[in-house]
């Protein structure tokens, strides 16, 4: 079948991680997207220096056209400013939201998420600021492994 550039990606973002730590392994423990000008990182990320394992940086490949190889266009580029850069407001989780995996949220439409109920009210009152609808839903037992809320999801496609 013939692919239309509608299909495909046209430009792709690799996030890199040097700081290989236990409790922030996966990408929705430091890093969660709300709407498409809207995305949340952990105190530790956002407040990372440039010589810090927990900056994270990011490659950035284009396919120009909609067609054929991805080129390189930015490389080892911090992630907070790139975001930012591109008009993406990122809210800094504090400490405790961070430690208790606040982070790790599901998002079920654009400024629509839900999250664990011991999200402190700080955070929760900075989302609603935001035009944030925020649910929320007991998570402590999936702490236990690991995860919280996002990372208990798996997506279902039905027709």
């Amino acid at each position: 079948p013939t692919r239309r550039s509608s299909d495909l990606a046209d430009s792709i973002v690799v996030i890199r991680d040097r700081w290989h730590q236990q409790r922030e392994m996966h990408l929705d423990t430091y890093l969660n997207i709300i709407d498409r000008d809207l995305m949340t990182l952990t105190c530790d990320r956002f407040d990372a220096a440039p010589d810090d394992g927990a900056l994270l940086t990011a490659d950035v490949y284009v396919r120009r056209a909609g067609f054929g190889n991805y080129d390189k266009v930015l490389a080892d580029t911090p992630l907070l400013g790139f975001l930012q850069g591109l008009g993406v407001e990122v809210l800094r989780i504090g400490k405790y939201d961070t430690a208790t995996l606040g982070g790790n949220f599901l998002c079920i439409a654009p400024r629509h998420i839900i999250v664990s109920e011991d999200l402190s009210e700080a955070f929760v009152e900075t989302l609603r600021r935001h035009r944030v609808a925020v649910e929320s839903s007991p998570a402590g037992n999936l702490r236990t492994g690991g995860g919280s809320i996002h990372c208990a999801t798996q997506v279902i496609s039905r027709k």
